[in-house]
This record gives structure tokens, C-alpha cells and sequence, in this order.
């Protein structure tokens, strides 16, 4: 994915979708379709079902999902011009198996659909990379009874999906159990730890912490992921100093920041929170945003395309004044592209290696860095090469990058009085033949035949061929941990 900066996609009830690109601190609409119309009735709790837009393939596609009538929901997926590609029906056209609420599993490329009559098990679309679709699945999940449905969000790893309602003791979450030719299966549904009204949520990049808000009543909740046990648990109650309801939520990418919007009586305010360990702090409170709430992909602006408002974060956030001027008014939904030009990836060590480290077993001068596909995973207790890579079934050697890893240089461990860290140069690299595809990457001793650390960059990034790669440690630390 060659394109840089931040794009909004905006959808309108007026069944137009706007594309917008942010050029010179302010966002311009570079595209524009119609004809996607939100067709399906209100259930019988007076809720009208909402298309979702989504950015597959680190933006190369859009996608957008939306019920056409009672019985019957559509996938389109356009160009990242927003130039049409293909249409998918999803349903049986029978019973109320249109409506109902969408989410998008980036991991595997799948728009997941849940009716909201209750009986019904979800339906899916997959995405592929030509931006067609191979098939449509029956796999999902089945819960209760659903009309009270408001939030469906699947997480970034794509392992667990809350189910929000407005019912208080009936929100669920369902976690991911197999595949099925590229589709998820999941499990029958677990309750959520709350009992609160569930009508907002939304996950951290990373998949450990979860947000859910109660637009009927009020209050704000933070769930943690407890990967042992592999439930979805309450963490803690995050504070709340403004009058309102939530009605909007996003983290950062960076996995530093959090933001939601409360509604009191059409006034906005968003609050932040910064992350704490596993708590999430108050920060910064905005005026005028929080109808909808999207972070660009480099964690730069924080986005409301209804209220046509855009804060820059650097630190502490500030307003663009001008940078929504060209956006229409009257926006319902929202969207982010997903390519970010420097993505960011988030690091974890290898079992033992502090002890490595401390007892100077390091061969710091055959340092490599090796890419993985998106079929690799991270187990901490893996002790080669071979089994991060499977073998080198995970491997990535396109674009001519080494299968076997760039060699990092200027290694050197580094003792800071209270912070011991491990530093090391960017590597840059000419990508040539072929563009480069990776999602992972793992740091290791060649010497030893030692992983040392794992780095996940959220999503598939593709490197477009006969451009140079750069690939940077934040201020120069390859490793870093408090003495």
C-alpha cells in the first residue's frame, strides 16, 4: 500500500460515501459514491441498524457492509480510490437475517455480521487480497436474544467479539476457537463481567484491554483479557468529570492513549485517558468532539467527522481549527485508513533472556532481525529459530529481504543506573522484485540460535517494491527493562 496519508472515510444517511485525504493539515475529499443505503427496518426496540466500514489489506480496499433489507445484508469492497470492485449478499433470504450490526476482522480480512432476531447464527464474507470475495460463511456465533443489540467489536487479534446490549446483565462475548477455510468459528457466548447497559465499546491494538461504555445510564469500564484462562474480566471503572453518556470510544495505536466521547444533551466532550501499567488515567478533556471517535493510523489525529472537528496529538492533543472545513456535514458513520508510513510494533521478550543479558551470553555482534508472515505466532517459551519460524514455513523473504534476517549493527548493552537497555542502528534496506509482505518480526542471537525479542506490527504491512524500508527502535533501544 503506496498511499501515506491519513484518509476518513465518511458514510452518510443519504446512502453517499465520502473519501477524504488529509493534505497540508487539512482533510479533502478526493471521492465520492451513492447508493448505500441502510434498507433494513428498526427491530423492535427502535434501533436502526448501521452500516460498517472497514479498510482491508493495510488500505488498499474499502469495504462496506450494510443490511439492504430484512432478510438479506450486502458486502461491497471499492478501490482505495473508492472505485467499485465487487458485491457480496449475505443472508437466506428468509426470516429477519439482514439486519443487524457488522464488525471487520482485519487479521483474516472477514466482515462478520450478526442479525439481530437471536436465532441466527452470523454470517461472514471474506476479503480476498485482489479485493474480490472467495466465499461467504455460515460460521459465527449464536447468542440470545439480540433486538437489544447496540455494539458488535471484534478485536484486533480477532480472538474475541463483544456483543453489546442495551439490557443490562445480557452483554456476551464470544472468543475465537478454529478457522474454517479462512473463516473464524468461535465459541458459544460468555456474559460479560459488567451490568451496565452496553452500548459502546472498543479494543486496544493490541487485544489485552477493552472499553465498553453505558449510553443509557452512564459509566465507563476498562476489561482486561486473561490469556491463561483466555476470559474477557472486568478491570476497573474509569473516572468521569463531565455530564453525559458515552457514545463514542477509541485507543491509540500506540496502545498509550484512550479517548471517549460523552453526549450530554448535544453537548460533546471527549475525555482521554493515558495508560498506566494496566490502568487508564484521566489526561485531557476536549470540547465539541466525541459523536464518533477514530485515531489516524500513526496515532497523529484524533478524528470526529460528525462534528467535524480534529485534535493532533504530540503530546498533549490540540485542535486543527481549519482541518474538517471541507468535510459535509451530516456524517453518520466513520472510518480510518488502517497504512500508516512509519507503523508502529509492539515488542515482547523471550523467556530467560534477561538472564542472558545480565549473564553477558549474547553474541551482540550476530544480531539479526527476521520477518514473519501472519501465520506465525508468539510463544514466549520457543528456543530457535526454527520454532518461531515453523521451520521456516513463517519465513518472509520477499522483496528480496534475507530469509534468514538483516544483520542489526551497532549493538551494544547499554546500563542507565535504574533502565538497562540494548541498542541498536535502523536497518535500511532497498526492496526490489517483489514488494515485501510481513506482519511479525523477531530479533535473535544467530550465534546461539537464541530469539531474543518479537515484535507484532498489528497488521499485514506490505512495502511496495523499488522503495527503501526503513525499520527503526524507539530512540535507538532494541531492548529495554528497569534494573
Amino acid at each position: 500500500m503506496a498511499i501515506g496519508n491519513p484518509r476518513l472515510a465518511v458514510w452518510y444517511t443519504t446512502g453517499d460515501l465520502r473519501l477524504y485525504e488529509f493534505s497540508e493539515g487539512a482533510f479533502v475529499q478526493i471521492a465520492i459514491g451513492g447508493g448505500l443505503f441502510v434498507g433494513a427496518s428498526a427491530n423492535s426496540t427502535g434501533f436502526l441498524s448501521k452500516i460498517d466500514i472497514a479498510f482491508p489489506w493495510d488500505s488498499e480496499y474499502i469495504s462496506v457492509h450494510t443490511p439492504i433489507s430484512d432478510a438479506v445484508s450486502r458486502v461491497y469492497t471499492f478501490s482505495s480510490g473508492l472505485i467499485f470492485i465487487d458485491q457480496q449478499d449475505v443472508g437466506a433470504l428468509t426470516g429477519t437475517r439482514g439486519r443487524g450490526l457488522a464488525t471487520y476482522d482485519y487479521l483474516n480480512n472477514v466482515s462478520i455480521f450478526r442479525p439481530d432476531n437471536g436465532t441466527v447464527v452470523s454470517n461472514q464474507a471474506r476479503v480476498l487480497d485482489t479485493g474480490y470475495f472467495a466465499d461467504t460463511s455460515p460460521n459465527g456465533f449464536i447468542g440470545g436474544s439480540s433486538v437489544y443489540m447496540r455494539c458488535l467489536e471484534v478485536s484486533p487479534d480477532a480472538k474475541y467479539v463483544i456483543e453489546g446490549r442495551i439490557f443490562p446483565n445480557q452483554a456476551i462475548y464470544h472468543r475465537r476457537t478454529a478457522m474454517n477455510n479462512g473463516h473464524p468459528v468461535f465459541n458459544d457466548p460468555q456474559l460479560l463481567d459488567t451490568d451496565k447497559n452496553v452500548t459502546v465499546a472498543a479494543w486496544s491494538i493490541d487485544g489485552r484491554f477493552a472499553v465498553i461504555g453505558d449510553g443509557i445510564n452512564g459509566g465507563v469500564e476498562i476489561h482486561e483479557v486473561d490469556t491463561d484462562n483466555n476470559e474477557l474480566k472486568f478491570s476497573h471503572d474509569l473516572a468521569v468529570s463531565v455530564d453525559g453518556v458515552p457514545v463514542a470510544a477509541a485507543f491509540s495505536p500506540d496502545q498509550r492513549m484512550l479517548a471517549v466521547g460523552f453526549d450530554n444533551l448535544g453537548t460533546l466532550k471527549t475525555i482521554t485517558y493515558r495508560r498506566s501499567g494496566a490502568f487508564y488515567i484521566q489526561y485531557q478533556i476536549l470540547d465539541g468532539i466525541g459523536s464518533l471517535l477514530d485515531f489516524s493510523a500513526d496515532g497523529s489525529l484524533l478524528i470526529d467527522g460528525q462534528k467535524r472537528k480534529c485534535y493532533r496529538f504530540d503530546g498533549d492533543f490540540t485542535e486543527l481549527s481549519s482541518a474538517m472545513d471541507n468535510v459535509a456535514a451530516g456524517g453518520a458513520v466513520q472510518a480510518t485508513s488502517t497504512h500508516a508510513v512509519n507503523p508502529l510494533a509492539f515488542g515482547s521478550l523471550y523467556n530467560g533472556v534477561i538472564g542472558k543479558i545480565v549473564d553477558e551470553t549474547i553474541d551482540y555482534s550476530n544480531i539479526r532481525l527476521a520477518l514473519l508472515s501472519e501465520f506465525a505466532s508468539f510463544d514466549p517459551d520457543h528456543e530457535s529459530l526454527s520454532e518461531v519460524n515453523g521451520g521456516g514455513t513463517f519465513s518472509v523473504s520477499s522483496g528480496e529481504y534475507p530469509v534468514n534476517g538483516e544483520l542489526l549493527t551497532g549493538v551494544t548493552a547499554v546500563d542507565e543506573d535504574q533502565v538497562f537497555t540494548v541498542k541498536a542502528d535502523a536497518i535500511t534496506r532497498t526492496i526490489v522484485d517483489t514488494n515485501l509482505v510481513f506482519k511479525f518480526a523477531v530479533a535473535y542471537d544467530a550465534t546461539n540460535d537464541q530469539p531474543l525479542a518479537w515484535f507484532d506490527y498489528t497488521q499485514v504491512r506490505t512495502i511496495p517494491k523499488n522503495t527503501e524500508l526503513t525499520l527503526t527502535f524507539r530512540d535507538g533501544n532494541l531492548i529495554t527493562f528497569a534494573r
